[in-house]
Order: C-alpha cells, then sequence, then structure tokens
C-alpha cells in the first residue's frame, strides 16, 4: 500500500508541473489561431504572386528560345548573302566548267581509241613472239635430228666397207637410212626457215602498224588530268549555283521571320513590365504569410499541450483525498505487519530441532541447478553442430551446382573435340570437296596418260580385325584394265603424273574457291616422264593457264620439247666466270 501512495504522490507532482505550464500553452493557442487567420486571409494573394512568377519565368525562357532563333536566322541569313555577292563568280564558275564539256568528251573518246590500239599492239607482239618461240623450238627440233643423222651416217665413212650401200649388217644399215634421210631433214630445214621468215615478217608487219596506230593515237592521259584541274579550280564555286536562286528567297523570308520574332519578344517584355507592377502590393501580403507561418511554427508544439494542461490541472486536484486515503491504509497496514511477525516466531519455536529438511532442499535445488546448467551447455553444443551441418549443406548446394556448370562446360568443349577431330567438321569439308579434287584431278591425268588412269580418293576403310568401316583418307589409281592399286605401289614416273594432277586440280579449285587469282605458280622439272606424258604436262599447264589468263607459270626444265612449249623462255647458260641469263 505504500508503493501505491508513492505512485499517488508521483503522480500528483507530475500533474502540478504539467498544470503549471497551462497560462503559457492558452497563449501559444490563441497565437495559433492568429496565425491561421493570417494564412488564411493572405492566401488568394499569395496564389496570385506564384502564378504570377510562373507566368514570368516562363515568358523569361521564351524570350531566351526566341532570342536563340533570331540568333540562328541572322546566321543564315548572312550566309545566304554571302552567297548571293558572289553570284557572278558562282555564275562564271558553272559557265566554265559547262565549256570544259566537250574538251573533255572528246578526250575520252581518245582514250577509247588509245586503250584498243593499246590492246591491239600487245597482241600483235605476243603473237609475233609466240610464232618467233615456237619456230625456234621447231628449228631446233630439226638441227637436233640432223645432228642425230648426221653423225649416224658418219659411221660409213669410217666402216672401211668397200660398199657400204650394200652392206647387209644392221649397223650400217641404218648409218645408210640416216644418209639417205639427213638430205630430206636438210630441204626441210631450209624449208622451214623460209616459210617461218615470210610469217614472222607478216606478223611483224601487223606489229608495226599496230606500233604505227598507238604512236598516232597518243595517249590523253595528260590532255584529261589538265581538264580535270580546270574543273577542279571551278568546282567549288560551281556547287553553289543551285543555292543562289534558294538564297534570295530565304534573305526574304528570315527578314519577315525575324521581324515576327521581335514583334513577340516587344509582347514579352511589356507583359512582363505589368507583372511586375502586380507584383509588388501582393509580395506585402507574402512577407505576412511568412511571418504567421514562423509563429505558428514557433507556437504549435507549446498549444498542443493545451489539452494534456488542462486535463492535469484537474488530475492534481483529484489526486490529493487519494493521497490521504493511502496514507491511512498504509499505517493500518505497518500495525499488521509487526503482528505478522510475532506469529512468524511463535511458529519456528514449534519446529522440532536437528531437522535437515531445509538444508537437504537447498542441496537438491543446487543440484537441479547444477543439472539444468549441464543441459544448457549441451544444447548449446548441439546447437553449434546444427548450425555447422546447415552451413555444410549449403556448400554441398554450391558444390552441386559448380560441378553441373564444369559438366556442362566439359560436355561443350567434348562437342568441340569431337566436331574438329578427326571425324569432325574437317573431314566433312574433306568428304565434300573430295569429288571436286577427283573430276579436277582425272581430267589432267586423263590428258597426261591417254585416258590410261584416273584418281580413286577414298574417305572410307574396311578394317580387317575388326571388319568395322573407318574414316580415312587413301589415294587408289584405277587403270584402264579395270584393275585398283594403291598410288604407293605405281613405278616413279607414274606417281609424278598422279601427284602432279592432284597438285594441280586441288591448285585450281582453292584459287576458285577462295575468289581469287593466283598470280604465279613455280613447278620443277617432274621426272620420270616420256615424251607422251611431257605433251600431256606442258598441256594440263596451258590449260590451266587458260582458265587463269592472269597467273604467270613459270616451269623449269631441259627438255627442248617443253621449252617448245611456253611463248617465253628465260635460258641459263653455265660458264666458268658464272651463270648468263637469257630472255627469248
Amino acid at each position: 500500500m505504500t508503493r501505491t501512495a508513492e505512485t499517488a504522490r508521483r503522480k500528483h507532482s507530475d500533474a502540478e508541473r504539467l498544470a503549471a505550464a497551462l497560462p503559457a500553452a492558452e497563449k501559444a493557442a490563441a497565437d495559433v489561431e492568429a496565425a491561421r487567420a493570417d494564412i488564411e486571409e493572405t492566401a488568394p494573394d499569395v496564389e496570385k504572386l506564384r502564378s504570377l512568377t510562373q507566368e514570368a519565368n516562363s515568358i523569361g525562357e521564351t524570350l531566351k528560345t526566341s532570342q536563340s532563333v533570331v540568333e540562328s536566322r541572322q546566321k543564315s541569313k548572312e550566309q545566304a548573302r554571302a552567297i548571293l555577292e558572289r553570284k557572278e563568280d558562282i555564275e562564271a564558275a558553272a559557265a566554265a566548267i559547262e565549256a570544259l564539256v566537250p574538251a573533255r568528251r572528246e578526250a575520252e573518246s581518245r582514250l577509247a581509241k588509245f586503250t584498243e590500239a593499246h590492246k591491239a599492239l600487245v597482241a600483235a607482239k605476243q603473237a609475233r613472239d609466240t610464232f618467233l618461240t615456237e619456230s625456234r623450238a621447231r628449228i631446233d627440233n630439226i638441227n637436233q635430228r640432223i645432228s642425230y643423222y648426221g653423225k649416224t651416217a658418219a659411221i660409213l665413212d669410217d666402216s672401211g666397207c668397200p660398199h657400204p650401200e650394200e652392206a647387209t649388217c644392221n649397223f650400217l644399215k641404218n648409218a645408210v637410212t640416216a644418209k639417205g634421210t639427213l638430205d630430206a631433214l636438210k630441204e626441210t630445214l631450209e624449208k622451214t626457215r623460209k616459210e617461218d621468215r615470210t610469217e614472222y615478217d607478216r606478223l611483224s608487219v601487223e606489229y608495226g602498224a599496230a606500233k604505227a596506230q598507238y604512236d598516232t593515237v597518243g595517249d590523253p592521259a595528260a590532255d584529261i588530268a589538265a581538264i580535270a584541274d580546270k574543273e577542279l579550280q571551278h568546282k567549288g564555286l560551281a556547287a553553289l549555283a543551285p543555292k543562289l536562286a534558294a538564297a534570295e528567297a530565304s534573305v526574304k523570308e528570315l527578314d519577315a521571320a525575324i521581324a515576327a520574332e521581335e514583334a513577340k519578344q516587344a509582347e514579352a517584355r511589356a507583359r512582363l513590365e505589368a507583372i511586375e507592377a502586380e507584383k509588388k502590393p501582393l509580395e506585402a501580403a507574402e512577407a505576412r504569410a511568412e511571418a504567421a507561418r514562423a509563429s505558428l511554427k514557433a507556437s504549435k508544439a507549446l498549444a498542443d499541450t493545451l489539452p494534456q494542461c488542462k486535463a492535469a490541472a484537474a488530475t492534481a486536484a483529484a489526486l490529493l483525498p487519494q493521497i490521504e486515503a493511502f496514507e491511512a491504509e498504509a499505517t493500518e497496514l505497518d500495525a499488521k505487519k509487526a503482528l505478522t511477525v510475532i506469529d512468524a516466531g511463535e511458529i519456528r519455536a514449534r519446529i522440532p530441532e536437528g531437522s535437515g529438511n531445509l538444508e537437504q532442499l537447498t542441496a537438491r535445488r543446487k543440484t537441479l541447478a547444477d543439472h539444468l546448467t549441464s543441459l544448457a551447455t549441451e544444447r548449446g553444443g548441439i546447437q553449434t553442430r546444427l548450425t555447422a551441418i546447415e552451413e555444410a549443406a549449403e556448400q554441398a548446394t554450391a558444390y552441386r551446382a559448380e560441378i553441373s556448370a564444369t559438366a556442362k562446360t566439359l560436355d561443350d568443349y567434348q562437342t568441340l573435340v569431337q566436331a574438329f577431330g578427326l571425324d569432325g567438321i574437317q573431314y566433312m569439308i574433306i568428304r565434300g570437296i573430295v569429288p571436286e579434287i577427283m573430276h579436277r584431278a582425272n581430267d589432267i591425268l586423263a590428258a597426261m596418260t591417254g585416258g590410261k588412269m584416273a584418281v580413286d580418293i577414298r574417305t572410307e576403310r574396311e578394317q580387317r580385325s575388326t571388319k568395322q568401316v573407318v574414316n580415312s583418307l587413301d589415294v587408289w589409281i584405277n587403270s584402264i584394265s579395270g584393275s585398283s592399286r594403291p598410288y604407293q605401289s605405281h613405278s616413279g614416273g607414274e606417281k609424278v603424273k598422279i601427284a602432279l594432277a592432284v597438285t594441280l586440280g586441288l591448285a585450281d579449285i582453292k584459287a576458285r574457291r577462295a575468289g581469287i587469282q593466283l598470280g604465279m605458280l613455280f613447278i620443277d622439272e617432274p621426272p620420270f616422264l616420256d615424251a607422251e606424258g611431257t605433251e600431256a604436262y606442258a598441256d594440263a599447264l596451258s590449260s590451266m593457264a587458260a582458265r587463269n589468263p592472269g597467273m604467270r607459270i613459270l616451269a623449269i626444265s631441259h627438255d627442248p620439247t617443253m621449252k617448245a612449249r611456253f611463248p617465253q623462255n628465260i635460258t641459263v647458260h653455265a660458264g666458268e666466270d658464272g651463270s648468263t641469263v637469257t630472255m627469248d
């Protein structure tokens, strides 16, 4: 009961303190009401002032935009006038370019004729040079045969036979035959020289005519360049010709637009002056409203405590009788407490001596408290292990996600390995191009062997041990007899023909597929070729040159027959002082 009395006294003290602030709270409430009245009264003027301020700001932005438009149009007007000031120069430049048109057309016509004359000159020279090369090859061939038969016929002079013309031995028969053939060959040589000289003279005349035509037409490049320089001198001004008429119309339009913008600016400035005049009396109302808001802010907190202050005054008056009643009740309770103490003493006196119930209960309580502490400790350890298990589970989940991502990446890499492996994309590309290589190589090989051999490139074979079909790249050669053998089982000469056919075919296909022009092809002299093989080899090179007109073919050879097949020859002669090079 004493505690209740103290509570009542504390509430009474707090209420008295709050009630003491009642006069100040009443004054603050009156100030708040007055401030609100001022704010409400000045609200229309403040709103009008805000509206006028916004309008003035908007007009200011409009004036800035309008001024930018005027400046931009002034600049455009100056540019148009600059073009008009150069009107005479512009028209003169356009006329000068127009006057150059006939000269340009005439020069371009001459250029076309010059180009045709140049082509004719090149063709005539090439025809003459080609014939000369072929003629030399023919004459060299006849000379070689004359030399051979001459040496064979010379055997008759050294034989000692009295009647060599009637000899029956093969040795002297060949010499007799060679002697009889020698005169015919010499006549053929002389005839060939005369015919070739006549044809060479005719081709030289054609070349001379083409050269004369070429020199007569002349190269008009310098004239075209001079015309281009003159056009370039006037091009800049002439390009302004289409803008002249537009510039004249533009100046008038720009003047009208600038005048309209300046009229709008004058109206806007007049409105700004009117707004400034309206704002002056409204600014006083705004200052009054601002002062009222400041007063409201300063007094509102205290004014809001007015209900509490009034309630506290009433509470303080109501708590005084309760406090007196609590104090009387506390006195009565103190008397009862004294009686209770006396009764407790009498009860203890009646308890037998030597009783250990209290000590046992205390010990039991301590034991139970210790056991409870142990259980709490064990519970904490278990909770720690559970937390570790949860963390391990989360880590295991993360590991599973990482393993899954790694497995996906590994699967992608395995797919790439398969795609770019022996059985992947490269094998598919090879299978796709093998038929084309075989077709081209067989065309060349058929020409070199008279159709006796054909290339068969096989991309699959059956394993002997497992009978399984696997990917491969084997070259077999089919013969005209119907047999088929691997490339390695053929003779050296046959291998050369096969390899050369496949190489030339592959080079041709690579150039066409890449969309490029082979610029140069170097080929060393292939060994083991007979006369027919050499001719077929030269035919294959000629065919490849025909399909690639821009390609230069350089074939190294010691065979005169091979040399005669080419229009140009570079001959290297070995000497004591070094090698010399000649071209024919």
